[in-house]
């Protein structure tokens, strides 16, 4: 996956966006990605050019972040992964 830091300036960004993509053979469907933002409050899915599924998951910090709630993000980066990699039978 790849981490992307948008808005930044003297060190400091203000937001911050997860985003995992994967490669599938026959693709996915746009169905799919609809049940999984219907169904799933974290992360956004959607399909690349070859219909191929990706996830995103965006983080406001503009006005700051404590290291408590960035690691409470991270993990739930972790289960909305592992829970989307499920949905698309990765």
């Amino acid at each position: 996956f790849w981490i992307y830091f948008y808005g930044c300036k003297s060190s400091r960004c203000s937001s911050i966006q997860f985003v995992a993509g994967f490669d599938l053979k026959s693709g996915s469907s746009l169905g799919e990605m609809n049940v999984w933002n219907r169904d799933y409050r974290f992360g956004m899915a959607y399909l690349d050019n070859e219909n191929d599924p990706h996830i995103k998951l965006d983080l406001d910090v503009e006005h700051g972040a404590t290291a408590e709630a960035l690691t409470n993000v991270i993990e739930r980066w972790g289960a909305v992964l592992t829970t989307f990699k499920k949905h698309i039978n990765w």
